[in-house]
């Protein structure tokens, strides 16, 4: 055969290669938060992903570029989205640092309608090594917690009725 040509035949089926790995943008949306939603990545504009293929190391590798923490639900539906369609059979290893450097079936390659598009729930737990600045010598703090639930149903607070 010539040039890039393949012919499938039963023994050896055709395999598209993977796409060259880039990085893209992704976001959640129609979620409860900034850490759950409909997936979508943005590729010559933004567009979902299908659930085709989905699997909880996607999830994990999406969550993690977002800042999410990990996966809390990996296969959730948020609705469905609209205009493109842009990724189907998605595969992660769970090593990747950005949704597109998975394995896919290519940009805008896809058998599934909008009623497919994957979403996904993170812990939303942000994991930094940033620490927070000490407080001034002047600062004090003016809240507490603590307080007991009686068999009754009632709660009370060593602290009320101020800080509780």
């Amino acid at each position: 055969l010539a040039g890039n040509q393949t012919t499938a035949t039963p023994e050896y089926p055709t395999v598209r290669p993977s796409p060259v790995p880039i990085d893209v943008p992704a976001r959640l949306v129609n979620g409860w938060n900034r850490c759950s939603g409909r997936v979508e990545v943005y590729y010559n504009g933004w567009g979902t992903v299908c659930n085709h293929g989905w699997s909880f190391m996607s999830a994990r590798v999406l969550c993690r570029q977002l800042g999410c923490g990990d996966v809390s639900s990996s296969y959730y539906s948020f609705g469905p989205g609209n205009g493109s369609i842009l990724l189907d059979n998605v595969y992660c290893s769970g090593y990747e640092t950005n949704l597109g450097r998975c394995s896919h079936n290519g940009w805008y390659n896809h058998n599934c309608i909008h009623t497919e598009d994957i979403g996904v729930i993170c812990t939303g737990h942000y994991f930094t090594t940033t620490t927070s600045p000490p407080l001034s010598a002047n600062a004090t703090a003016n809240y507490t917690c603590g307080g007991l639930m009686t068999g009754s149903g009632s709660f009370s607070s060593p602290f009320y009725p101020g800080n509780y």
